[in-house]
């Protein structure tokens, strides 16, 4: 074991939170050593620093906490690890931390109460070809044995019964410990102080007993029988994978001379990464050929990939990752993506559409920890506590709000569902705990109680057959003998394109037919249809109207006449547009975030520009940009990227505005695709807007401090595997339009 890293730092801790941060260069087993002490009650009281308050430290690893052992709620400043002044009397008590980091930046965050102090911060690495002074390394097949001896807090402080040193294995197996120790008879000491010297071990909540007659049968080592002699503790113990805590309190000051952990690690399971092309594409667009059954396709990847990750890096792992085509056909059973329309009053399929949130059912009460809704799981061998403990904080409080937030609470269900508790033949919990897993096809039928609703989804699953009996997707292998077949199907095809739109011309989309229709939705329905925005134009004749459908999803924009009534609408881009997109998939976005209405290039023609909002975890804001040419409304510009902001800005105070896009190059909804920022400047040359990125050098300062700093000390390691040279590029690309050398950080991202 390596020392990477010493600071003595003999800081009183005045804040409430202290963080800590260090760097780690290579993915493996670390030792984390912190020496801290803490004042009692009383000591404060005669110093007048605080009343009937004791110091108290304890301390989170990358937000990782470490409660007390055998207790249900997660009490912390009395833990085994904490550092408490009522015990140690303002003695040092040392922690190590057996741990296994990734690659990248890590955090330690210290939580005070009153005022400890933080004496020294060390960090090792567990190397099998290096040894260091007090802490060696030995390597053989399953076990890693680690001799110990704390740097600055060894020998022992003299004092009365308290902790001494605390050893934390990390979601590491405990195989055996060794400790050699001796302590003396009081009759050793000073006249008025012959109390005996003991040292007590405790593993996992349990004392270690002394047998010897006469002894103190809680302190393993008992000075009134040692009389300074030698004993070693020597046990086999093979605990599997966990939180284990190993403490040393000591009674005067006994003398330690080795301690010998041996450690069992455990391979990780490896982790899938599903992608786009992993989800099958539905080709059934409903019985009108106008809906979108691939439309939530995004969202199922980011709500699968994030729980199979989580999952896969827990220990006892499922056999095998949720597949996202099981949570696509589930979200078709439950709503037909969002599309089914119930009788009135009953629960909506949209946005809930994998139907998590109904209030009728159990899962959304038990997700929001209500009273009388339990959903207890596997935490640790030690613990078991609501699925809550999982839930990342940016997602609370647990809401239906957006498709996104019903397929990420309706897929971390699922994996609640598919899990259990071992047990015995009476069906009793065997402690220690160990977490069991149902197969996916069970995991499903415990999903939805309904008689035939596993048989249903796993129809859709397997062959991609609804209940109705409606073929969504289609895969056949073009041999030799079925080419002639395909290309008959393909020419009759195109045979009832042509003949569909003689006889059908009012189901293709047409300007003229969609106006007809939104007229008559908004005279029929004007519960689900209506405009909630009207900004005049200079004719002071018509106006531009925002048109909003059912459940606040804004549909596009329009020009109204005097009377109110839609005279033009606003079109889509050509590559979301075609001859089967008619009233049902016009829409602009679903939510208005802004429009601007003005004469914005100095062109004396009215522009149009709107950014609207789509929800989903690519968090898009389709930006589309009108010119009035001839009171018709005609697309110029559309920019469409994850993570995305723009913005008009006039740079130049020219009156004539630039468009500012910001976004993320990767849309895949990878964690490391905010490594991937980018901007870019659309500027009027007198006849389009085009790219000018290298005019506007001030915009990319932000960008290349970030860049250098993501490149020097990287949040994410294992995503820098993937974006490293995407960000070097990105860097590079910034850098030359600094210098007035026009770059395009699109050209960076290239996939494989």
């Amino acid at each position: 074991m390596r020392q990477l890293f010493s600071q003595k730092l003999d800081r009183i801790i005045k804040e409430k939170e202290f963080p800590f941060n260090f760097q780690i260069d290579k993915t493996g087993i670390y030792g984390i050593e912190i020496t801290a002490s803490s004042k009692s009650w009383w000591q404060n009281l005669i110093k007048l620093r605080s009343f009937f308050k004791d110091d108290d430290l304890i301390l989170k690893i990358d937000n990782l906490e470490f409660p007390k052992k055998g207790l249900k709620q997660r009490r912390l400043f009395d833990s085994e690890v904490a550092f408490n002044g009522n015990n140690l009397q303002g003695k040092k008590k040392t922690d190590l931390f057996l741990i296994k980091l990734n690659k990248g930046t890590h955090l330690l965050t210290f939580l005070a109460d009153q005022k400890p102090k933080i004496h020294s911060i060390r960090i090792y690495q567990i190397d099998k070809s290096e040894k260091g002074e007090n802490l060696i390394f030995q390597h053989s097949q399953e076990c890693w044995n680690i001799n110990y001896l704390p740097q600055d807090n060894h020998p022992l402080e003299d004092e009365n019964r308290r902790q001494w040193l605390t050893i934390i294995l990390v979601n590491l197996g405990l195989k055996n410990l060794k400790i050699k120790a001796s302590a003396k008879q009081g009759k050793s000491f000073l006249f008025f102080k012959r109390d005996d010297a003991d040292l007590k071990l405790i593993i996992n909540n349990q004392i270690q007993k002394n047998q010897e007659p006469k002894s103190h049968k809680n302190w393993y080592w008992c000075g009134r029988t040692l009389k300074g002699r030698e004993k070693t503790f020597e046990k086999e113990l093979n605990l599997p994978p966990s939180i284990h805590y190993i403490e040393l309190w000591a009674d005067r000051s006994p003398e330690v001379r080795e301690i010998k952990i041996g450690i069992g690690i455990e391979k990780s399971s490896p982790c899938p990464i599903f992608t786009l092309k992993d989800i099958q594409g539905y080709t059934f667009r409903g019985i009108n050929e106008n809906e979108d059954f691939n439309r939530f396709d995004r969202e199922i990847l980011e709500a699968v990939n994030f729980w199979n990750k989580f999952f896969f890096s827990q220990k006892y792992p499922p056999k095998e990752p949720l597949n996202p085509n099981l949570v696509k056909a589930m979200i078709y059973v439950e709503s037909r993506m969002g599309y089914h329309k119930p009788p009135p009053r009953y629960y909506p399929s949209y946005p809930d559409v994998i139907q998590i949130g109904d209030p009728r059912n159990p899962a959304i009460h038990t997700l929001r920890e209500e009273e009388g809704y339990f959903g207890n799981e596997y935490v640790s061998d030690t613990e078991i506590s609501h699925l809550s403990y999982s839930f990342p904080k940016k997602w609370l409080p647990v809401k239906i709000e957006r498709p996104f937030e019903s397929i990420f609470w309706g897929v971390r269900w699922l994996y609640h569902k598919a899990q259990h508790l071992r047990t015995d033949e009476s069906g009793k919990v065997i402690y220690p705990y160990q977490r069991r897993w149902f197969s996916w096809q069970k995991a499903v039928k415990r999903y939805n109680s309904r008689e035939k609703y596993q048989e249903e989804v796993l129809n859709i699953y397997k062959k991609g057959v609804d209940p109705d009996g409606n073929k969504l997707w289609k895969v056949e292998s073009l041999n030799p003998g079925n080419v002639k077949i395909v290309a008959l199907l393909l020419v009759s095809f195109l045979f009832l394109i042509v003949i569909s739109i003689f006889l059908f011309p009012h189901k293709i989309f047409t300007t003229k037919s969609l106006i007809k229709e939104i007229n008559s939705a908004l005279i029929s329905t004007p519960q689900y249809f209506k405009i909630i925005q009207k900004i005049p134009l200079l004719d002071e004749k018509n106006s531009i109207g925002i048109l909003e459908s059912e459940l606040n999803v804004a549909k596009g924009i329009v020009v109204l006449n005097k009377k109110g009534k839609v005279i033009d609408i606003f079109p889509l881009p050509t590559e979301n547009k075609n001859i089967f997109t008619w009233e049902e998939n016009w829409s602009l976005g679903e939510y208005l975030n802004w429009i601007k209405v003005e004469d914005l290039n100095k062109d004396k023609t009215i522009e149009v520009a709107s950014e609207m909002i789509n929800s989903g975890s690519a968090l898009a804001r389709p930006f589309y940009l009108y010119q009035l040419e001839n009171k018709k409304p005609k697309l110029i510009l559309y920019l469409d990227d994850a993570v995305s902001e723009t913005q008009l800005k006039d740079f130049n105070q020219d009156g004539i505005f630039e468009i500012l896009h910001s976004f993320s190059l990767d849309g895949t909804g990878l964690s490391g695709r905010m490594l991937t920022k980018w901007k870019e400047v659309w500027a009027w040359d007198g006849k389009k807007y085009k790219k000018a990125n290298n005019l506007y050098p001030q915009i990319y300062s932000d960008l290349i401090k970030e860049y250098e700093q993501t490149l020097k000390n990287p949040p994410d390691e294992e995503a820098m595997i993937h974006y490293r040279p995407i960000i070097k590029c990105l860097l590079k690309k910034a850098k030359q339009n600094q210098k007035g050398i026009f770059a395009d950080g699109q050209d960076c991202l290239k996939f494989e």
